[in-house]
């Protein structure tokens, strides 16, 4: 019995390490296999690329009122905003009509009215009209793009004092400045023969130099040649032209030549002159400031354009 005691007890003593060593190895060999897939997972995530850690979406461009719908015409929808902008186009942004409700009503059913004129009439539109149509939408866009370019980049030079006071000083005659003239004439009252006429225009070239001509018009009268004295404007209308061309050209006190009309003998003297000044430039600034603000704006746009033109490709084919 001893024996076989010690028998078993040396079997089992034997068989533990060999137990405990496969249990280790199952245990490490478990571990293993979880170390590894850990490591394999690791793997995986290093390997798939990261997203950026922030991604910036958009939300779509919406114009103010256009997703409230107001009608609709055979499915194509009018907007709030649709409304409120045909309102702005036809009476202004400021009008306060654009708030009352039956101007809004019956704008709404104009609206409603285009869309369906224009949904029937396009349905009768040949392709070549079409076509047209097309083109003309084109233009009428180019026409507001240019608008809208021009708003923003022809932005005009500030109208500076230095330009302002150029500006007055080269056109004085706009701020009132002017030349009042008043003029003298003698004309003969009818037709002379050729020696009463040659005598006449002696007495003329050497009385005439008088600074008194009204004293020289009545010793001619006394003398009993035919005259008649008198003081013109230029303005006047009846004046025959010939005698304004002439006495345009007179200076102070110059007499000029004789001038025939009708059989009729003429001469004309300066008497006098006077100048009168503009009004004072503070009195005038701000209206030359309004009349040179769409010259800049023209120079402006002028600019714009150059510049943009040589940005661009452009060949003509004609």
């Amino acid at each position: 019995m001893k024996n076989t005691h010690y028998l078993i007890m040396a079997l089992i003593l034997y068989c533990t390490p060999i137990f405990i060593f496969n249990g280790c190895s199952d245990q490490n060999n478990k571990q293993s296999q979880v170390s590894n897939s850990i490591s394999n997972e690791s793997n995986t995530k290093k390997s798939i690329p990261k997203k950026s850690q922030k991604i910036s979406i958009k939300p779509p461009v919406m114009l103010e009122g256009d997703d409230v719908i107001m009608a609709s015409v055979n499915g194509e929808n009018i907007s709030l905003f649709d409304l409120e902008f045909g309102m702005e186009q036809m009476l202004g942004k400021t009008n306060p009509k654009i708030k009352d409700p039956k101007t809004r009503k019956n704008a709404l059913k104009n609206l409603v009215l285009g869309k369906a004129l224009a949904q029937e009439y396009e349905k009768e539109m040949t392709a070549e009209e079409k076509i047209r149509l097309n083109k003309k939408i084109q233009l009428y866009r180019e026409e507001l793009l240019v608008s809208e370019y021009l708003k923003h980049h022809a932005r005009p030079e500030p109208v500076s004092r230095e330009l302002i006071e150029k500006y007055y000083h080269e056109h004085p005659e706009e701020f009132g400045a002017q030349t009042l003239k008043s003029f003298e004439m003698i004309s003969t009252t009818r037709p002379m023969d050729l020696k009463e006429k040659n005598i006449f225009i002696s007495v003329l070239k050497y009385g005439a130099q008088t600074d008194d001509w009204d004293n020289f018009y009545r010793t001619l009268k006394n003398r009993g040649y035919p005259v008649v004295y008198r003081k013109i404007n230029l303005d006047d209308q009846s004046l025959h032209k010939n005698i304004r061309i002439v006495s345009k050209k007179l200076g102070l006190k110059e007499v000029s030549p004789v001038i025939p009309l009708n059989k009729r003998l003429h001469i004309v003297r300066l008497e006098n002159e006077m100048n009168i000044p503009p009004k004072p430039l503070k009195e005038v600034i701000n209206e030359i400031r309004r009349s040179l603000r769409p010259i800049q704006l023209k120079k402006a746009i002028k600019l714009a354009k150059e510049q943009v033109l040589e940005k661009m490709d452009i060949i003509y084919h004609q």
